[in-house]
């Protein structure tokens, strides 16, 4: 994600002496001035990354909700099998209860990022709370695997534009998906496959 920096539209006020009966006398025979009014530069609203520039003939592989023993171990299998390389969005609680096969998510070269610490929709929470399941799961991935996320994804992908400053804050980038296999909702092979 790219930084979205600001400007600041200030006012340069003279540095010249004057004394205070001069300042006054010269206020009581002019007009008093008026700022110029300030505009402030529209900033467009933040875009999630849900794909890729579209150039090649590329995808990029994303797991969420990990790390699960007997999931998460079989997709690292077939990964390595087929020399390929994903990125996992791990749950900072299940990183306390599965932190070897965390740590063999980064061993074998994926990617970890941060999927909160207990995976509830962020767009239903109070900010504060927001910053702490995105920090709780920072310090957990920090402890247990001395690995700092770079990208974060919000569960469900539920997120408030106006939220988007919390994980940026922490210099993370967001992504989202532009497929969904809804394996989640366990339609079956041939579908998730589709």
């Amino acid at each position: 994600l790219r930084k979205l920096g600001s400007s600041v539209s200030g006012f340069a006020m003279g540095t010249g002496l004057a004394s205070a009966a001069q300042v006054l006398a010269a206020k009581a025979t002019s007009p008093i001035p008026t700022a110029p009014a300030v505009v402030p530069n529209p900033v467009p609203p933040v875009q999630f990354i849900n794909q890729g520039d579209g150039s090649g003939n590329r995808m990029a592989i994303t797991f969420d909700d990990g790390p699960t023993p007997g999931v998460t171990n079989v997709v690292l299998d077939e990964l390595r099998k087929r020399n390929l390389c994903a990125t996992f969005f791990m749950i900072g609680k299940n990183v306390i209860v599965a932190p070897e096969l965390a740590g063999r998510v980064l061993a074998e070269g994926h990617e970890v990022g941060n999927h909160t610490f207990h995976h509830l929709k962020l767009n239903t929470l109070p900010d504060q709370q927001v910053d702490w399941e995105i920090q709780k799961t920072q310090d957990t991935l920090g402890e247990a695997l001395n690995h700092r996320a770079a990208w974060f994804r919000p569960p469900y992908g539920e997120f408030r534009q106006n939220q988007i400053g919390i994980p940026q804050g922490k210099g993370l980038g967001v992504v989202l998906w532009s497929v969904d296999s809804r394996d989640w909702s366990q339609p079956g092979e041939d579908k998730i496959v589709h």
